[in-house]
């Protein structure tokens, strides 16, 4: 599919700090942005840096730096309008120069993988394309996720119970109840003794099922 066939979509998030744009492909590839604070006027480390000529808006900056493959994150000059992207997937400020009045916007994407499979089959998926099963971190996320889940089925979430508990976690170690939580009425349950992991089910809400079930999976790449 032609770059000018792909659909771009911003969400503005009223009383939050993100800003998100989506690209799809087919309904399969997803890229977003999100609002980092502030690093103190750090920007991109100059052999990292990647220039774009105009004067742009942000949501012209991220859509740019989106068609770029190597382009990791945005630094928006707001006094001059202008964009700097950057090839630095873990971004560090040690060599990086300082520009006052910068905004930093951290770019990650997702893969919908609609074949069903196990969570464990889905999770080994996820990590040889070099990322992880999705985790969901706030509202605005899992708005953008039930978007991104354009299909009538049900979605591995990375989250599973630590061994001999009831404790969910994410695959980085964060215990969900840390964090946002979408649990369905009376979830998790353990209602079959054995629902070790979580799916988003058709209504868009959680709830803890056996991991050997097969379902559609989301990869999250950081």
């Amino acid at each position: 599919m032609q770059k000018n066939q792909f659909r771009i979509c911003l969400y503005f998030v009223v009383f939050c700090v993100s800003l998100v744009i989506t690209l799809s492909e087919n309904n399969s590839k997803f890229i977003k942005f999100t609002k980092e604070s502030d690093l103190g006027g750090f920007t991109c480390p100059e052999q990292h840096a990647i220039y774009f000529k105009d004067k742009m808006s942000s949501s012209q900056c991220l859509a740019t730096c989106a068609d770029f493959k190597g382009c990791f994150s945005v630094f928006r000059h707001e006094e001059s309008s202008r964009c700097i992207g950057c090839k630095d997937k873990y971004l560090t400020s040690d060599d990086a120069p300082v520009l006052l009045g910068t905004t930093f916007f951290r770019r990650r994407s997702y893969l919908v993988v609609t074949e069903k499979k196990t969570w464990f089959d889905a999770k080994s998926h996820c990590s040889e394309l070099g990322g992880h099963l999705l985790d969901i971190m706030s509202q605005d996320e899992h708005t953008l996720v039930d978007k991104l889940r354009a299909f009538e089925t049900d979605t591995w979430l990375g989250a599973t119970v630590i061994k001999n508990t009831r404790i969910f976690i994410w695959e980085n170690g964060n215990k969900v109840d840390d964090y946002f939580e979408n649990w369905s009425s009376h979830e998790p349950n353990n209602a079959k003794g054995n629902e070790n992991c979580v799916k988003i089910n058709k209504a868009n809400v959680w709830v803890d099922t056996p991991c050997y079930e097969q379902w559609s999976s989301v990869c999250e790449f950081d």
